[in-house]
């Protein structure tokens, strides 16, 4: 069971800091993109609800993480429940890197 655990961890964690590189409006290359193009103000208007679903799977993954810790061991941990998160998180990415793209934006991770 642990042996599922660790690399189900180290995906969710990687694929939370590429979710909050993406919320925040980073860029491939890490750079702030510019406010004042018209473009990127348009792709964060469209973005915003997808964007705040994002941050709310990143919280509740975080929770689930907390229910791994050494006191509860990782029995504690719903495994049906953080892959259906992070599926929906990954749906909630592509959506937004779509948007991203339709705005001439790159997508976060550097996907092209």
């Amino acid at each position: 069971m642990k042996k599922k655990i660790v690399p189900m961890m180290m995906l969710g964690l990687s694929m939370l800091s590429v979710g909050i590189a993406s919320a925040s409006g980073l860029d491939a290359a890490g750079q702030k993109a510019c406010a004042e193009n018209p473009a990127y103000r348009q792709f964060m208007e469209e973005t915003a609800a997808l964007r705040n679903a994002l941050k709310a799977k990143d919280a509740e993954l975080r929770e689930q993480e907390g229910y791994a810790g050494i006191e509860r061991g990782y029995e504690g941990m719903d495994l049906e429940k953080v892959g259906k998160l992070q599926t929906e998180r990954k749906a909630l990415e592509a959506r937004i890197n779509l948007a991203a793209q339709k705005h001439g934006i790159k997508p976060a991770g550097g996907k092209e």
